[in-house]
């Protein structure tokens, strides 16, 4: 897949993410960050050691009483396992432990449905192992999580 096509998947799914959100009663959901065709994005993958910004979630929701940051993870459609970059995992958890905002990882399928929402509290409850490294995606080390280990 190319850059633009991956480009456009991701701003589909997270429109998916944002619709779903926003039929909630009372919720709102917009983009947090630069959108993934922006070109800030691959500058931030570029800077060494790895930004914090970089792997900061995708949307930002509100009910105007509780925020929550939503990472927005493509998958494909029968796929066994989702897959979750380390340092998404890591800046989760700093925002979760030290400034108490809720990280939210949305799970996309290739015809954009939403498999799931998972809390990053639930997430790390969750068996994970090691993904292989095949330079696609972020290209970036990752864990595999078996979706039968979540109820949805």
């Amino acid at each position: 897949m190319s850059d633009t096509s991956r480009a456009i998947a991701n701003q589909k799914a997270e429109q998916a993410v944002i619709d779903r959100v926003k039929s909630y009663d009372g919720w709102e959901c917009s983009p947090y960050g630069p959108p993934t065709d922006d070109p800030i994005r691959g500058m931030l993958a570029d800077v060494k050691p790895s930004s914090a910004l970089r792997w900061f979630p995708d949307l930002i929701a509100t009910n105007g009483k509780e925020v929550s940051l939503i990472e927005v993870k493509s998958t494909r459609a029968g796929n066994r396992n989702w897959a979750i970059e380390k340092q998404s995992l890591a800046v989760a958890k700093q925002l979760n432990d030290e400034f108490k905002i809720r990280v939210a990882y949305a799970w996309v399928d290739s015809d954009n449905n939403i498999e799931a929402f998972v809390h990053y509290e639930e997430l790390i409850l969750l068996p994970m192992r090691e993904g292989p490294q095949r330079g696609k995606g972020s290209g970036t080390p990752y864990w595999l999580i078996e979706r039968s280990s979540y109820e949805v």
